[in-house]
């Protein structure tokens, strides 16, 4: 206890020793501030370690307060720049989007001016079935916009399907892929009729319908039936159809072969129609005289 309390009295008079030295230091750098004084050479050779070593110290936290600062700026311009790049993403995306959108109005008004002989009216698509394929859809107009049942829907190139049920402001749409519609048809080059049927499993497996009964040619005297079904001969829906009409193009032949009896070909047809990616389609207003194909 003893130790202790002289160690504090020695602390205390070594710290007002240095106390005095400084007032004292003060006092003559004051009164004689000639940088050629012994005094102040003195006290410049005592205080200016000091000096230096609170200068280096303001200057290391000096530069701690810059970097945080850096920091700070290069994170907010971070995210200035991420932001702005979210925003171009935003505008890219419109931008696809309507793209896109302009792509298929510009595929729907040349059908329109393919099918000029028929009066028709565009739709989009608002809805599906589960799945991949747009086996059977709904499109936005129904009969307040003069849609009925047993018209004909076109889409991409071609011929998509049929309208089986219509409300006031909607409208379904069966597809020629599904496993219950079928077509006839006929070869665009040689006029033969033949069956169409959607198959979902041709198309799960090569992205293709089927067909069957086209007869096979008799051919000339020397046997020759060149004239008969070739692949990528095209397909369209036959004048005997009571529910399509007539020389709406449903594809292009895929395979071919002859049946066990070697009077009928069947194979399948490559659909004109994009059935994954339907988004606007073209209604025919005209209808066939009679339904029930």
């Amino acid at each position: 206890m003893k130790n202790n309390g002289r160690e504090k009295k020695s602390n205390r008079r070594i710290l007002l020793a240095i106390l005095f030295l400084c007032v004292i230091a003060l006092v003559f750098t004051a009164s004689n501030s000639s940088a050629s004084s012994p005094l102040y050479q003195a006290a410049e050779v005592v205080f200016s370690p000091m000096q230096n070593g609170i200068n280096k110290i303001g200057s290391f936290f000096l530069g701690i307060n810059n970097q945080m600062r850096s920091k700070q700026e290069l994170l907010q311009e971070n995210k200035d720049l991420q932001d702005q790049v979210d925003q171009l993403q935003e505008e890219n995306n419109v931008l696809v989007l309507q793209t896109s959108e302009l792509s298929d109005l510009q595929q729907l008004y040349g059908l329109s001016d393919q099918y000029s002989n028929y009066k028709t009216t565009g739709a989009y698509v608002i809805a599906k079935n589960s799945g991949n394929w747009f086996d059977t859809f709904t499109i936005n107009k129904g009969s307040k916009d003069g849609i009925e049942t047993g018209m004909n829907v076109l889409a991409g190139s071609g011929l998509a399907g049929i309208v089986t049920e219509v409300s006031p402001h909607t409208a379904t749409v069966r597809s020629i892929i599904d496993n219950s519609s079928d077509v006839s048809a006929m070869l665009l080059s040689s006029g033969d009729n033949f069956f169409v049927t959607g198959s979902l499993a041709s198309m799960n497996e090569d992205q293709s319908i089927l067909y069957s009964d086209l007869a096979v040619s008799s051919g000339d005297a020397s046997g020759d039936t060149s004239g008969d079904v070739k692949e990528g001969d095209a397909v369209v829906t036959s004048y005997i159809s009571d529910r399509y009409l007539p020389g709406l193009l449903i594809g292009y032949v895929k395979t071919v072969e002859k049946d066990y009896t070697n009077l009928t070909y069947s194979g399948t047809i490559t659909p004109a129609v994009d059935f994954q990616h339907l988004r606007t389609v073209l209604v025919i207003l005209d209808k066939k005289q009679q339904e029930g194909d």
